[in-house]
């Protein structure tokens, strides 16, 4: 077995005349059925302009086409969500420009989909800006989580960029990074 998740993150000719793209994000857009819903650098995209849905709506989506156990959702369940930006590490300084987007009442991303977030920083203003009605959401999945479709991608990749001879390439699952405890639900 063998995770060689850097190189595809250095891009890798995926997209339309051989553009590089950062295979790891073009594996979670080709998943998620988001190839077409990329906006800004195609080919680096990690904004997507999707059709109308809830944040609930969105993290149950995430959670079936991913094959996860859960994801946490921070901010407005109910926020209507039609732009998306995975905004790599978000640490939550003064210097996350991401966060500050996606807190903005005026404009930005409605949900982020995090690697992950600093929950004293990061999902409490997200938590704050959804309070003050603007609609906002956050979506955290885990640094592996969100990058395994990635993976996935670059064993259908491996093949045509090795050509005939190369050798066999079979994509193993490593499965949800998490265990979530919950209590049920009445």
């Amino acid at each position: 077995m063998w995770r060689c998740h850097d190189y595809i993150h250095s891009g890798v000719p995926l997209d339309a005349n051989g553009a590089l793209a950062d295979g790891i994000f073009y594996g979670f857009a080709w998943k998620m059925g988001w190839l077409e819903a990329r906006t800004g650098d195609i080919a680096r995209s990690m904004d997507f302009g999707i059709p109308e849905v809830t944040g609930r709506e969105l993290a149950r989506d995430i959670v079936s086409k991913l094959g996860l156990a859960g994801v946490r959702l921070v901010g407005d369940p109910a926020a209507r969500v039609r732009r998306v930006q995975i905004p790599m590490h978000v640490m939550g300084g003064p210097q996350d420009t991401a966060l500050a987007n996606a807190t903005d009442a005026a404009g930005g991303p409605d949900c982020l989909l995090g690697m992950e977030f600093i929950d004293f920083t990061t999902c409490e203003y997200i938590r704050d800006a959804a309070q003050l009605g603007r609609g906002k959401c956050a979506i955290v999945l885990g640094h592996f989580n969100l990058e395994e479709p990635g993976m996935e991608h670059m064993a259908t990749w491996i093949p045509s960029a090795l050509g005939a001879g190369g050798p066999q390439v079979s994509y193993v699952s490593d499965g949800d990074t998490y265990h979530y405890v919950t209590c049920s639900e009445e």
